[in-house]
């Protein structure tokens, strides 16, 4: 999940799908938030395009703080 700024100063949310084995870019595109639903949705379409992984790990920045991290702690506290 990264981040664009268009030339109107407009911030657009990008998400990657990668396969981490063969490196293969499963999906890139422009997401309308950053919900976990629409990141579900975008997850469960690249499954149903490509077949279910065997493992999922995530990249990404640090979490906004009050959001639990990778380690079930809450970030900022």
């Amino acid at each position: 999940m990264t981040g664009k700024q268009d030339v109107h100063g407009q911030q657009h949310a990008i998400l990657g799908i990668i396969d981490h084995g063969s490196r293969r870019l499963l999906a890139l595109t422009a997401v309308p938030n950053k919900s976990a639903w629409t990141l579900l949705g975008y997850l469960f379409l690249a499954i149903g395009r490509y077949g279910k992984p065997q493992a999922i790990q995530r990249r990404a920045p640090a979490p906004e703080p009050g959001w639990p991290d990778a380690a079930g702690s809450l970030a900022g506290n």
